[in-house]
Order: C-alpha cells, then structure tokens, then sequence
C-alpha cells in the first residue's frame, strides 16, 4: 500500500500521472476489471479481486451489480518506463470507473472531460455493441486516447470452447470494428493533433484476459513472462505474435508463409492458455496427466498458493492458477502507463477541446477568428497548454459528489493550471452564468472510491475534490483566480431528458422540504433537468430513460427528501408540436392588439429536418453575420436569395432551438421598435404551443405585412406580445398541425433459441423491425427495432419474462416521428387522443382551439 504522502509527492511530477476513465457498453466488465489494478496498488486484498467491485460504492449499485455513478480513485504504482522497464519508477494513476448504461451516458461525459485517456473494455463473447460506440466516439470528440481490453476471456475458454484460430478470429473482428469507429468518428484536425488513435495488440495498445478470474496480458507481457526476458529479443518477437505471421518449427523462425505452420498467435500465446485450461480442467486425472498438470506448472514458474490442494472445486483452482501466472494488474498497469498520455503530452491537444472555440482556426469567420486569436494570447490559455502549476488557476468542476454530511458536495474536477491550496480565495463561473462569485475553498481533497482524503494543495495535471464551494455551482463550472476569466468550454451529452415524471408532496406544508431537496438531487445528476409547472403547482423530473428515472425517484425518497411521503405520476413522454404544410385555409393570419390600433400578418410553413437538425447542433446560429446566414440558407437550403438576413429567432433558447422568426416586409414604418416584442412572444409560443403546451419543433414563421399606430404608447409590449402570439398560433392551426414522438433504437442481444420470443413482443408492442445480425461462431443474435419512447415504459421488464431473463436490451434516443393520425379532426386518432390527455393532465380547455379562434 501507499501513504497519501506519497501521492502528494508524486503530483508535482507531472510527467508520472496519468489521468484515465474505464468505459463500455453495460455488463462488459469494468468494475470487475478495475479490482485488478486495486488489488495491485494495496486497497482490497487480492482474493477478493473480481469480486467486491470496490468502485460500486453506493449500495444499490452492489445489489443491481451495475455502475450508476462515476468514481474516481487515485493509485500509486512502481514500474519502469517502456524504454527501461528494469528501471522503478513510481507513477501516479488517476482512474475514473464509469457507468456502461445508456441512461447514464452523461456520467461518462463527465468522466471523460477530466481524464486523458481511455481504457475501453469490451466483451469479446458479445463484441462491440451500441454503447461501446457511443462512448468510444464521446472519448474522440473530447479528444481522449482509447486503449483496448478484450474482456471475459475465461467464457470462450469454458463455454464457447473455441479452438486458438477461432479465438483468433474472434478477437481479430472485435479489434478491427473498434478501429473502424475510431477512424469514423477521427477528423484530421484530430489526427494531426494527436497521431493515429487505431489500437493494435503489436503496439501494446489491445490486453487480453478475464477481470473476474483477474488474469490478464499483453502480447508482450505474456512472451515476457513464458519464454524470454531479453528485452531486445521480446520486442522482436512482439511485432511477430499478430496478424499473418506463421512459425516454422524446423527453422525456428517466423515466417509470411501459410504453409510453414502454425499462425504465430496461435502457437505462442492462444495455444499454451488453450492447453493449460484444458489439462487442469479434468476433475479426476489419471497418474499420466497429473504428471503432465505439474510439469506445465513447472514450465511456466507457477507457483501452488498455501491450501491449494484444499480447494475443492475445480473452478476456483483453475482461477487461483491463471492468477499467479498472468496477475491481470500487472499488465494492465504497464498498459496504462506506457501507452497513454501524461497531462504534459495531453493538454496540449486537448486544449482546443475544454477552452475557447472547437472549431479549427482557418474554418471560423473573421469576428470568431479575432475572439479565439485574442483568447489563445492569455496568460490561461498558454498555463493550461503547458499545464503550468505557477500559472493562473484554472479547474474546471465537472460534477457534484454528495459528501457525507446531509446536503452538502464535494466539488469534483481537474485542475488544468495553477495550483488550489486550502483556504484560497477563488472565483467561480458556474455554466451558463455570467457573473463571478467570489468565494473561499474550505478543503482541497482527494477522491478515494467511497472515501476522501484531506490535502493542503493540488497542482495542474490532477483531479480534485474541493468543499465549501457548492452552494454556487448547480452541475458544472469553471473556478479560476481572476473575476475577469473567459470560462472553459461546457461540456455537450449525448442523450437529452425524454422521460418526464411530475412529483408532488402528500402534506403541503412539506413543499420547501421538497424544493431543496429536488435542488440537492439536481446538484448530484449532470443531466436530470427539473422544471416546475406554476400552474399546477408540480415539478417535473427529466431523465434520459426508465432506470434513470427510477433512481432519481429512489435518491429523493431516501437521501434527499426522508420522512416525506412524495406522489409520483406516471411518466411522460416529452412529445412535441409540429406542422406538416404551408398555411392554407386562410393563407395568412390577421391578428389585431386588444386596443384595435394594430394588426400584425403572418403565415408557417415547416422548416426540412437537415435545417431542424442543424439549428438544434449549432451550425446555424444567431451570431451568424446577417450575410453569412443568407448565403447559408439560399445555397444548402433554397431559401430565396437574401430571405436569411433577416431571421429574427431561432426559438426558446433552452428548450425549443429549433424554429425560425422570419420577417419578409418591405418597408414598414416603425417595425423596429416592435421587433422585441414580436421575439418575445416567438420564444413563448415555440416553448408552449397550441395543441398542448408542448415545445415547437421545426416551424418557420414568417410575418408578412403589419400595420401600426403612429404614436408609440399606443403598440408598447403589453399590446404587441399577446398580438403577435395570437397571430403565430393562428398559423400554426393553419398548416395542418401534427404530434411528434421521439424514438428509441432498440438492439436486443438475445440467444438464438429465445429470438422467436422477442419478436413476438417487438410485434406485439408496435416495433418496427429493422433487422437481424447473427454473428458466426457466437451463440448471441442482435435484433435491430425502433420503438416509441412511450410504448417503452416496461418494455425491459416484458422483455425478460418473455425470454426467460435471457434477453439484453440497449435503448437509446434516436430520433422524432410523426404520431399516426391528424390532430385537428371529429375522428378518433391515436395523435389526437394524445393531445387530448396531455391537455387534461395539464389541466387546459378540453377542446383543441382552432384557426377562427385566433383570426
């Protein structure tokens, strides 16, 4: 074990930390995996490793065995650099574990935003699935190193029973789909930043083994520990040991030729671990084979633990063997440490990531250029590029750890510049505010899995934990040293809140207990969003999926808010108000303000889904210069020419980014000082419209004549705003309205025999089928769907009964679909029976308003 001195010791050596996160796709194995290195550094001991899943520190994540949370634990380790392995050296490891499910994507982001490098495990009996692509391209575009672990070897030793060229091929296939979504998702600014990113088991970059039996190798490692310590004969041989390389017994050498004999792989490495797995896999051996069983132990220098002939299932003896001869933490470690970047090497290319602009310079337009050009001359951005520990402090917190006191955090993040001591009196600029709070850091900690351990400072390059500064920061921010600091780059998730719950309080004198517990609970998830509906009084709890959701409710009802009795309603699903035509039957809506002096014209029309998509990712944006977004609308969009200089609105901000105010008059007196209140009342009807309240997607609306009064008290906003919303209203119940649900992709890995069984369901459950993968040699079939969100609540829970338990589902958010039916019409059709029960839930009219209402 380590003292924490040591560490602290340790952390002014920048050059010996490594900062990473361990990611996949769900049930791949990673918290197993990470006891491997645990057990190695001296936490847990190493007959629990594979077993007590130290960094599943909450208890339901023990219960569920699934990571819900991100961990971050500090490891100290000795061992050479790759030029000089014989050489000790200690090295600093800074890992975060993080969750494999799709609900808890955004605990990734944050894993991502403050580490490195990336050891991405993936399952070699299932391969990659859905998730692993998904984190695999968040670590790319955060620009963090990816190093590949085939896990759960010990399944396609005892189960699959694959012979050394299928295992070959197996492992070939994982490995080259990892690098074929590394390369997709790989742009040159990328590429030329950082090198190629493509892993290779030649290159030390792929490791090999089972984290639950906690054995593991590298090519290297294994050749090292089996037949040669040279090191100049191990790198040799390493380069030979993949890909279409054989060995020729009679000449003792490799060879390109088929023929010659056995592939290199095979011979070296899969068929000594083939071999030994099967001879100690015989329960009751004759005299010959035990004989054979000792001298493999002799061979490979394994030595017998004390009480090894006292085990009495074979199972366990095979694993306490594998153990001793391929300790998995060993090479995992050499893997981490040789292969992924220190925060010297990294900050310099991952700068252009987490502060200023993403975009490459040469691409930016002139006013953005000089902002990003001015920016890289201050004295942050140099300090962080160098991850200077005497420049400007610049953390950035990236989430917030409940602390052991009742409603406090610990602020997590990474230090990029400077260096934080206790007692230092910082500023902090919390996401998407703009002022500075000035305010004093109580505690500098480290974070230890479960526990904290208490420092006096930390500098650049590290990860740290600070107390006293929570009650200003809601999810994220950046604390520096100077009020006048440009703020680090937010940090972008890649799934958005689609199931929606609203809680309320049984006893309405238990309300404020309520309120600051859903603020703590907000505090503690980097995605929940929580909206509070006025009207009714509720507040409503966004989540990313159903067992998102589920422990949400389950924090709230036992950390947050105890004692209290809280009614849930059933979830929802956030839908969304749409048009499907141009305005006709009136073709323009004439609204008149309330004191009859003014009339505003105007007409909708649907935006196309690239234009909807493209406002919504940012690429077209408001700060666009005027000339910039015509051009851009008229040559990628067949806008007419010079229409796109005078876009008003793009929408709510939060909410609804993703509509368009036009205004297409020709000379109208006084427009001008009305425009504000034309935007305003934009941003309210794309936040709630007509159907439902429910938020606006992909409509344009175009104001086409207006008349107004010479004398300005006559049209101020009071009068303009609700003119302007009647009017918007009025044209949107014009074009035809529609109902738009979102969508979930659907993989289900399933075994063969149970696919008739998930399909009946998928039928059943109005899924639309998109195909099925069977993969050779592997027992699993993916089955490829798509399925509303709202048809989704249970899903996972019919699924398992109908399969036996045996089906893995994946859903993810994907995308919007049209709910089947017209809303505005005297038959019953699922999209307007909908939106009449979302009408009733919100306590609205019960009728569905119509055009001559607001004409």
């Amino acid at each position: 074990t380590f003292s924490i001195s040591e560490v602290r010791k340790i952390m002014d050596k920048p050059s010996n930390i490594r900062n990473m996160s361990v990611i996949a796709h769900v049930d791949h194995g990673k918290s197993t995996l990470t006891d491997s290195l645990i057990s190695l550094a001296g936490l847990i001991s190493k007959a629990k490793s594979g077993e007590q899943r130290f960094m599943d520190t909450r208890a339901d994540e023990q219960e569920r065995a699934i990571t819900i949370k991100s961990t971050s634990v500090s490891l100290l380790y000795d061992l050479g650099p790759k030029s000089d392995p014989e050489a000790t050296d200690s090295f600093l490891v800074n890992l975060i574990d993080s969750p494999g499910h799709v609900d808890f994507s955004s605990e990734v982001t944050t894993a991502l935003r403050t580490t490195d490098g990336a050891l991405v495990v993936v399952d070699c009996v299932e391969g990659v699935c859905t998730q692993t692509e998904t984190v695999l391209r968040m670590a790319i575009i955060e620009r963090v190193r990816p190093i590949l672990f085939l896990n759960k070897l010990d399944r396609v030793l005892s189960e699959l029973r694959f012979n050394p060229e299928q295992c070959y091929n197996a492992f070939r296939k994982v490995i080259e789909k990892v690098n074929a979504i590394i390369s997709t998702f790989c742009g040159q600014d990328t590429i030329d930043a950082m090198g190629s990113l493509e892993v290779s088991p030649e290159n030390g970059t792929v490791g090999f083994g089972s984290g639950l039996h906690a054995w593991a190798f590298t090519l290297e490692s294994f050749y090292k520990r089996v037949y040669s310590k040279d090191p100049k004969k191990v790198a040799a041989a390493t380069k030979r040991l993949w890909g279409e390389y054989f060995w020729n017994e009679s000449k003792k050498c490799f060879s390109r030729k088929k023929e010659d004999g056995p592939r290199a792989f095979n011979h070296f490495i899969m068929g000594p671990i083939i071999d030994f797995f099967q001879k100690w896999e015989v329960e009751k051996p004759t005299k010959e084979q035990s004989k054979e069983r000792e001298e493999l132990l002799k061979k490979y220098k394994i030595v017998k633990e004390r009480g090894f002939d006292d085990i009495k299932k074979n199972k366990d003896k095979i694993k306490k063997l594998f153990y001793s001869w391929l300790p998995a933490g060993e090479s995992l470690v050499q893997m981490i440490v040789w292969n992924l970047p220190s925060p010297l090497e990294a900050q310099k290319y991952r700068i252009s990531r987490v502060y200023g602009n993403q975009i490459p310079l040469q691409e930016l337009e002139d006013e953005e250029k000089e902002k990003q050009l001015s920016l890289m001359k201050t004295d942050e951005f140099k300090s962080i590029s160098t991850g200077d520990p005497k420049g400007p402090l610049m953390v950035y917190i990236s989430k917030m750890i409940p602390s052991n006191e009742p409603g406090r955090f610990y602020a997590f993040g990474r230090v990029f510049s400077g260096t934080i001591t206790t007692g230092d009196e910082v500023y902090i600029l919390a996401d998407g505010v703009d002022k500075a709070i000035k305010t004093k850091v109580q505690k500098v900690c480290l974070m230890m899995g479960g526990k904290t351990e208490s420092l006096l400072s930390v500098p650049a390059g590290n990860m740290v934990g600070l107390t006293g500064v929570d009650k200003y920061i809601l999810k994220s921010a950046t604390i520096c040293s100077n009020p006048e600091t440009i703020p680090m780059t937010a940090m972008k998730f890649t799934v958005s809140a689609v199931v929606n719950t609203a809680v309320t309080v049984k006893e309405g004198n238990h309300l404020p207990k309520l309120l600051e517990g859903l603020q703590k609970l907000s505090k503690s998830d980097p995605l929940l969003k929580i909206t509070s509906d006025h009207k009714s009084g509720e507040h409503v709890l966004g989540c990313a999926g159903e067992l998102h959701l589920e422990i949400c409710l389950k924090d709230l009802r036992e950390e947050y808010c105890k004692g209290i009795q809280i009614i849930t309603s059933d979830p929802i699903v956030t839908y969304c108000e749409g048009i499907s035509q141009e305005s006709s039957g009136p073709e323009k809506i004439c609204s008149k303000s309330s004191n009859k002096h003014n009339r505003l014209y105007m007409r909708a029309y649907p935006l196309s889904e690239e234009l909807t998509q493209e406002i919504a990712d940012g690429k077209f944006h408001m700060n666009m210069d005027p000339k910039e977004k015509a051009r851009y609308l008229t040559t990628h969009h067949n806008f007419p020419k010079g229409l796109g200089r005078k876009v008003w609105s793009l929408g709510h901000p939060e909410f609804a980014n993703c509509n368009m105010l036009i205004d297409n008059t020709k000379s109208i007196q006084n427009l001008n000082e009305v425009k504000d209140s034309i935007i305003t009342a934009f941003t309210e009807f794309t936040s709630g419209g007509p159907l439902a309240g429910e938020t606006v997607k992909g409509v344009c609306i175009e104001l086409v004549d207006a008349n107004l009064h010479v004398d300005s008290t006559h049209r101020g906003s009071n009068q303009m705003v609700p003119c302007a919303k009647r009017a918007m209203f009025g044209a949107f119940l014009a074009s035809n309205p529609i109902l738009i649900e979102p969508v979930y992709s659907v993989e289900i890995q399933v075994p063969d025999e149970q696919q008739n069984s998930a399909l009946r369901l998928l039928n059943k459950e109005k899924a639309i089928h998109n195909g099925t993968i069977v993969q050779e040699n592997s027992p699993i079939v993916k089955i490829l769907a798509e399925l509303p969100v709202a048809k989704s609540f249970g899903f996972t829970r019919k699924l398992r009964s109908e399969t036996a338990g045996k089906a893995f589902p994946t859903l993810v958010p994907d995308c919007w679909q049209k709910v089947d039916g017209k809303v505005i019409t005297d038959l019953e059709t699922p999209a307007k029976s909908v939106v009449l029960s979302i009408r009733e839930r919100k306590g609205m009219k019960k009728e569905i308003p119509t055009v001559s209402e607001f004409h």
